[in-house]
């Protein structure tokens, strides 16, 4: 294992009706590869508010966010979104799949803005992907004629198109019946196995049965 992911004294605060709230208080933690990370918490905890931050999509007042070794906050916000498509995999609950594009299309996407790669190649490891997530026969169909399990099972393939160290997954499988929370938790479990870090905020107890950590955030703390 090696450490991908650190956060440290990490503070975030909001402004709701003149007062100040402090969803995240001076909190410390090391995200390592190979390892399946759950985060759970009340609705308003803060479980969104640190995968954002994690994921550079949200800023913060004080503290650090380190990947793999670099302090973001020294980095600017072109190479921010560098980081953001090469090292950095999102999963979220509504899939966010672009309804005109194929499932094959919405994996390739977040190639299409490296020049080093040409289409045919950026084709070729999507329907890689697509083959790995058992959606062969599926490329060619619109999100819509997809299920909610085929269309988080793309949108996990777009997330790993560029081979990221980590995966931020928040509720991914919050809208799916159990069969497909199942599959999609496997798909998880394996991806940490095979040596990613993988990050998911959830409110299902089925992800305890995979996760190799489960963290809690409670009074802004991370427990």
């Amino acid at each position: 294992m090696k450490e991908v992911l650190k956060i440290e004294n990490l503070t975030k605060t909001y402004i709701k009706s003149k007062r100040k709230f402090c969803v995240l208080n001076n909190i410390n933690y090391n995200f390592n590869s190979n390892t399946f990370y759950c985060i759970n918490g009340k609705s308003g905890a803060g479980k969104t508010t640190l995968i954002e931050i994690l994921g550079l999509l949200k800023n913060y007042e004080n503290g650090k966010l380190i990947i793999n070794g670099k302090d973001t906050s020294e980095l600017s916000e072109k190479e921010k979104a560098i980081i953001r498509n090469q090292k950095i995999g999102f999963v979220f609950q509504s899939f966010y799949l672009i309804p005109t594009m194929t499932a094959l299309e919405n994996v390739m996407l977040p190639l299409y803005v490296n020049k080093k790669i040409n289409k045919k190649e950026i084709k070729l490891k999507a329907l890689e992907l697509l083959n790995n997530m058992n959606l062969k026969d599926r490329c060619n169909h619109f999100p819509k004629e997809l299920s909610g399990g085929e269309q988080q099972r793309v949108a996990i393939a777009r997330a790993l198109i560029n081979n990221p160290t980590i995966i931020l997954a928040d509720e991914p499988t919050g809208s799916l019946d159990p069969e497909n929370e199942t599959k999609i938790l496997k798909i998880l479990k394996k991806l940490s196995d095979d040596g990613k870090c993988v990050i998911v905020v959830s409110h299902s107890n089925e992800i305890l049965r995979y996760a190799d950590k489960v963290l809690k955030i409670k009074d802004g703390e991370l427990i």
